[in-house]
This record gives structure tokens, C-alpha cells and sequence, in this order.
């Protein structure tokens, strides 16, 4: 062919059909190697998929399960609502803000994001009454109600 070098096609004169007998053309000890390193490999594979998906999938319910439903049962509007994580020194900031929480009404407040679950809430009445509630689990609580008793 014109343009080209002389000696390019130099070790690719291989006969129809050789380098490509697949499995079947392979010694058994050789054949025995290949399968074993594909089966580790696909192994390995779904090892870290499942590995993956268990992780993301208990952050996920972990997550959704950080929720509490704040129910207000008393006579008495909840003017703040504070909740800091046990072993601060210090309300945080009011969760509901310029808000209020009425009696007979109810709040959820989301945990997710947070990689604690213990939480000190302490709610203050339009009376000025102050009620704190020490040690919420958030990850496995749902409702926490304030009664009147």
C-alpha cells in the first residue's frame, strides 16, 4: 500500500481463529484460574453494592426517623420551645422563633442531619410556667406531648 511503513504489521500475523479459543481452548488448571478470579471479582461487586446500599439506606431511615410531633395538651399557649442537645451548657435557639405553639395545636420538628439523638427540651408557658423534659430520644420517639399534669 502507498504511504505506509514498511514492517507495521509486524507480530499481528496470527492464523484465523488463534488467540481467541476462549475457556474452552484453555488448560483445566487454567480454565479453574479464570473462573475463580471472575467469580472473586463479581463477588467483591455485590459485597460493595450491598455494602453501599445498607449504608445510604440506614442513613436515609435514620433520618426519616428523626422527627418528633410536638403536641401542646395543656391550658396554655407554649410561647418558646427550646431543644439542645443533652450535655450543653445552654438553651439553643427557640425552635419556634416569633411563633407560638396553641393549646389544643401541634408542631413537628426534624433531628435530620443531626447525628444525636439525645435532646433536653424545655417549653414556656404564657404563664411564664417553664416545663423541661431531659433526655429525649429523637431517633425513637414520634409524639412528645406536654400535658397538664
Amino acid at each position: 500500500m502507498a504511504g505506509m511503513k514498511e514492517g507495521v504489521m509486524t507480530g499481528c500475523s496470527k492464523q484465523r481463529g488463534e488467540g481467541t479459543k476462549g475457556l474452552a481452548g484453555m488448560s483445566r488448571d487454567r480454565r479453574g484460574m479464570v473462573m475463580k478470579k471472575n467469580f472473586v471479582f463479581v463477588g467483591l461487586l455485590v459485597v460493595s453494592a450491598f455494602v453501599t446500599l445498607t449504608v445510604f439506606s440506614a442513613s436515609a431511615f435514620a433520618d426519616s426517623n428523626m422527627r418528633v410531633r410536638i403536641v401542646n395538651e395543656t391550658r396554655h399557649n407554649i410561647v418558646n420551645l427550646y431543644a439542645s442537645r443533652v450535655g450543653t451548657n445552654s438553651w439553643e435557639e427557640d425552635v419556634l422563633g416569633s411563633d407560638i405553639l396553641s393549646v389544643g395545636a401541634a408542631m413537628n420538628l426534624s433531628f435530620a442531619g443531626s447525628e444525636y439523638c439525645l435532646y433536653d427540651f424545655l417549653a414556656v408557658f404564657d404563664d411564664g410556667t417553664r416545663l423541661a423534659k431531659r433526655r429525649l430520644d429523637v431517633c425513637s420517639v414520634a409524639i412528645h406531648r406536654y400535658t397538664q399534669d
